[in-house]
């Protein structure tokens, strides 16, 4: 299962770029769209692309889903979770009947959907453990062929009756089970607040490949530090990013390229009893898992770890 959403990085130069609403601030800005595949479960990003403004839902839906699938592996992918400007019919068909993918998106919440959840009779809801009530129906969406589920939730707020609702092609989850999955998807919204320090949220350049660049090795150093904290387990199992970085990997070391190896050298790291079993023999380990231990920007050479 996986989160996708997107970050727009707004632009103050005087190069002209194509131009979008800023999500937040309610005006239209240049800058560009960054959209971002996290695995729901790990909390690890997968799979990042950079586009200009202009694009619609469905281009950048089908295209992110489609890499991911060829990263995790055939038949590794069932759900996709995202928000309402994926909520799209001709993209949401798309996936249930090409990609055979599951989704989850919240409920546009126009006028006619607020209505067409009023008319689910009230014995049909019933209460959740957190005291809402949830109800659900099969509902039509232009350019979808067929029927989506509406799940609608209905609340009370200052005495006054309200709506919101989720829409899926999951028909055998239950709807408890379907809306802690889109409340998950927050996990995306974190990871980006949490990659802040990496300056993830800055715009690195105006030219797609470039940005696409600096913005992808963020994700890959996000994902070195998450497995970092994941092997040391215990009270780092679950440590920031940034607290990892500063306690494990920002300690001088002597640097040393020889013939093919790159030779790092930690003298009295603080946590080296942690650290020397982890990265001793870590070439041959990665040998034997099918990984190549050459670096590529490091012109294919192997890194060596050594505590003294």
């Amino acid at each position: 299962m996986v989160n996708l959403d997107g970050k727009f990085l707004g632009y103050f130069g005087k190069k002209k770029i194509g131009k979008t609403k800023h999500p937040t601030r309610n005006i239209v800005l240049p800058g560009l769209n960054v959209f971002a595949v996290q695995d729901q479960e790990t909390r690890n990003p997968l799979f990042l692309r950079v586009r200009y403004p202009g694009l619609k839902a469905i281009d950048v839906g089908i295209s992110l889903l489609e890499r991911t699938m060829e990263i995790v592996g055939e038949g590794q992918l069932e759900k996709v979770i995202w928000d309402r400007w994926f909520s799209v019919g001709a993209l949401l068909d798309y996936l249930d009947k090409y990609m055979d993918l599951k989704y989850v998106t919240i409920l546009r919440m126009h006028q006619n959907r607020i209505e067409e959840m009023k008319e689910i009779p009230l014995s049909e809801f019933r209460t959740m453990a957190d005291g809402r009530q949830v109800a659900f129906k099969d509902t039509d969406l232009r350019n979808y062929e067929g029927t989506s589920k509406l799940i609608g939730i209905r609340f009370e707020e200052d005495g006054e009756e309200k709506y919101y609702g989720y829409l899926t092609n999951d028909m055998t989850s239950t709807e408890e089970t379907i809306i802690e999955e889109y409340d998950h998807r927050w996990r995306i919204e974190c990871l980006f607040k949490e990659l802040a320090f990496l300056g993830f949220g800055r715009l690195p350049s105006t030219e797609l490949n470039q940005a696409t660049m600096s913005l992808g090795t963020k994700l890959v150093a996000c994902n070195i530090l998450s497995s970092l904290r994941r092997d040391i387990g215990g009270e780092y199992a679950s440590r920031e990013l940034k607290g990892m970085l500063k306690e494990f990997l920002r300690e001088q070391s002597f640097v040393k390229a020889e013939g093919r190896t790159v030779h790092v050298t930690f003298y009295g790291h603080r946590h080296e009893d942690i650290l020397r079993p982890l990265f001793s023999n870590l070439n041959q380990r990665l040998r034997e898992k099918g990984v190549d231990e050459r670096v590529p920007w490091l012109g294919y050479r192997k890194l060596e770890f050594h505590f003294k």
